[in-house]
This record gives C-alpha cells, sequence and structure tokens, in this order.
C-alpha cells in the first residue's frame, strides 16, 4: 500500500536526535548493575514515548485516507503487509544476532547477573519472534531489549484502521474529550497498571504493560495529526525559535526530573513545531 502523502522530511533528522538519546540511554542502562549510582541519564527512557507519539501522527498521515470511510479486508491486508514488510526483516536478522550472542555469552559465562536472566534466555526467541514479548510474559524484555517497543507498536498498528474513522469525525468538542481521555489514559498506565507489577507509579512500563504504554502515545500522535491537519496555531508553530523553545525545555525537564507526564505532554509540540 503505497501513499500519496509527500515525504515529510523536517522529521527525519529529529527521529535521528530522539534515536541518537535513546542509544545513549539503553548504554547507560546496560551498566548500571555495575555502576554504584544506577543514574537515569537524562530520563532517555521518555524518547521512546517521543517514537509512540511520532509513530501515531505518521501512520495517521500515510494511511489515513484508506480508512476513513471503510475498512475492507482487502485495504487492511494491503496495510498490514506494508507495514510487516517495513519493520519486520530487521526485527528478524537483530533477534537472530542476540540469540546467537546469548547463547555464545551463556556457553562462556561463568555466571550471568539476575538482571540479564531474562535478555539471555534462548526461550525467549519464540516470543519475541512472535512480537508478544512486551504482553506480559517477562520481568524484563529478552533478547534483542530494545524490540520491546516494536513489539507494542505492531499490535497497535494492527488496531489502528478501527480507530481512523472516530478520529475523523472529531470536531472542536470531540477533540477535547479525546484529549481528557488520552490523560486519564495515561494517569491509568502510570497509577493503575505500573504498580500491579510490585514497583512505584511510574509510565516507564516495558515488558509488562508495554502495549498501554505505546497506544496512549500512539492515540496521542493521532489526536496530534487532527490538530495539524486543521493549521491549528499554524502561524506561531511555524516559527523556529519555537521549536527550539520545546526542544530545550524538553531536554532540561528530563535533566531536572520534571514530571514525566509532563514531559510527555511536551513533546506533540516539538513534532508539530518541527513540521511546520
Amino acid at each position: 500500500m503505497k501513499s500519496t502523502r509527500p515525504y515529510i522530511t523536517t522529521l527525519t533528522p529529529l527521529r535521528g536526535i530522539a534515536a541518537l538519546l535513546v542509544v545513549v540511554f539503553h548504554s547507560n542502562l546496560m551498566l548500571m548493575p555495575f555502576s554504584p549510582q544506577n543514574v537515569d541519564f537524562l530520563s532517555g527512557w521518555l524518547w521512546v514515548d517521543f517514537f509512540f507519539v511520532l509513530s501515531g501522527f505518521i501512520i495517521f498521515y500515510v494511511y489515513g485516507e484508506s480508512f476513513k470511510h471503510s475498512i475492507t479486508a482487502a485495504d487492511y491486508w494491503k496495510y498490514i503487509r506494508a507495514r510487516f514488510a517495513r519493520v519486520y526483516p530487521l526485527h528478524l536478522f537483530t533477534l537472530i544476532w542476540c540469540l546467537v550472542c546469548a547463547v555464545i555469552i551463556l556457553h562462556y559465562a561463568n555466571g550471568v547477573h539476575p538482571f540479564f536472566d531474562d535478555m539471555l534466555n534462548p526461550r525467549t526467541a519464540l516470543p519475541s519472534l512472535l512480537l508478544i514479548q512486551s504482553m506480559g510474559i517477562y520481568l524484563a524484555a529478552p533478547l534483542n531489549t530494545p524490540s520491546w517497543s516494536l513489539s507494542t507498536e505492531w499490535w497497535t498498528y494492527m488496531v489502528f484502521p478501527l480507530l481512523v474513522p472516530l478520529f475523523t469525525r472529531l470536531k472542536g468538542s470531540g477533540k477535547i474529550l479525546m484529549l481528557l481521555f488520552i490523560i486519564g489514559f495515561f494517569l491509568i498506565v502510570k497509577y493503575v497498571l505500573a504498580p500491579l507489577s510490585g514497583g512505584p507509579p511510574t509510565l516507564n512500563v516495558v515488558s509488562d504493560f508495554g502495549f498501554f504504554r505505546c497506544l496512549a502515545g500512539f492515540l496521542t500522535g493521532m489526536l496530534l495529526f487532527k490538530i495539524y491537519e486543521e493549521s491549528i496555531a499554524y502561524n506561531f508553530f511555524k516559527r523556529s525559535w519555537v521549536f527550539v523553545v520545546f526542544f530545550v525545555g524538553t531536554i532540561i525537564a528530563m535533566v531536572v526530573g520534571v514530571e514525566d507526564i509532563l514531559i510527555i505532554a511536551s513533546l506533540p509540540f516539538i513534532i508539530l513545531a518541527s513540521r511546520l
């Protein structure tokens, strides 16, 4: 399924910057068990939520018209095949590579830190292959650990066509109600679902309730697209300094430890300012 929409070039460098920040965070995460102080570098996990929001925006931008009026089986499977071809080959390659590395490490290691038990468990290969490794099966995301977010996005892709007619019909009051619903969704993930795993309230849920975290961000991106499509506050967001203020402000908020929900609330403005 090909889109007639023009490619959004302004978002490409932004994705690269966010991806680098996620890499830095994961590099720090892997060293945490061996560090005397477990420092959450720049709250880097929040950039994963940036990608969830961005994904909702882009998928709606590219595929929204295909499901705007009706959802046919033919269009649905064209869309699923297109997303599969986009994300699964690389996932399969990295999964095989991580599996080989895990087997080698387990063979030669004298012992494995409990932190890495699920990450190096070859038996987690099948759930990872089926993209269900973040459905509450494991305590930690296994093998190719960052692919937990891909698995949640995959299932969000599956339900996306069903959401398009709803978002297409949103008007003024409907947008406000949807915004309130999304805020409530984030609050439920943080204060209801996250504590079920025995930890403190947080939006940084991964292998347990990661799908709901992803879906909340994805819905945010879809709502953001509606705002973009209707050119709401266009003259304000097209100014270059607006992007700088929101991007730098978000970085500073991460450094000083601002409430995670408030930081996520700033992410759509970064996307909107970079797009306009």
